[in-house]
């Protein structure tokens, strides 16, 4: 499994943790309840990827998450709604968690968004998540693989 680069606390509690990975590949596990502060630094992180690479992948293990605090999920609804603007540049979306809802969510999303691809993966599938995230995605019909 991928190492832990940095981890963001609040009053000594971590937050989210970002993990190692190629450079197009965002890592990231959050832990406990995220803040708007945390909302923001990841859409941050986000946005930086997208500066240096033109197409982006995710790995999100959430198998620790508590939610949002109020003010993170006003963060996260406003800044994923924003972030319809380039969605369509992020090619794979790994979701880590045992949760069934996520599971049951992850699908439907994937159903109906565009880009990306999205796929959860249970704990014990860490491994298979990263890499899968890490590989190239050929949209369906393109013939293109990078």
């Amino acid at each position: 499994m991928a190492s832990v680069v940095a981890t963001f606390c609040w009053n000594d509690d971590p937050m989210y943790e970002v993990l190692a990975g190629p450079d197009p590949v965002i890592a990231l596990r959050f832990i406990g309840v995220v803040t708007k502060a945390d909302v923001d630094d990841t859409f941050a992180i986000c946005r930086a990827r997208l500066a240096r690479n033109p197409r982006i992948s995710a790995y999100v293990d959430i198998s620790e998450w508590k939610g949002f605090d109020g003010t993170g999920l006003l963060e996260d609804l406003k800044e994923g709604f924003q972030a319809l603007q380039w969605i369509g540049r992020i090619d794979r979306k790994a979701v880590v968690s045992d949760a069934p809802w996520i599971h049951t969510w992850t699908s439907f999303a994937g159903s109906f968004l565009p880009a990306p691809q999205v796929k959860a993966f249970k704990v014990a599938e860490k491994a298979q998540a990263l890499t899968w995230a890490c590989e190239p995605y050929a949209k369906p019909g393109s013939g293109d693989h990078s």
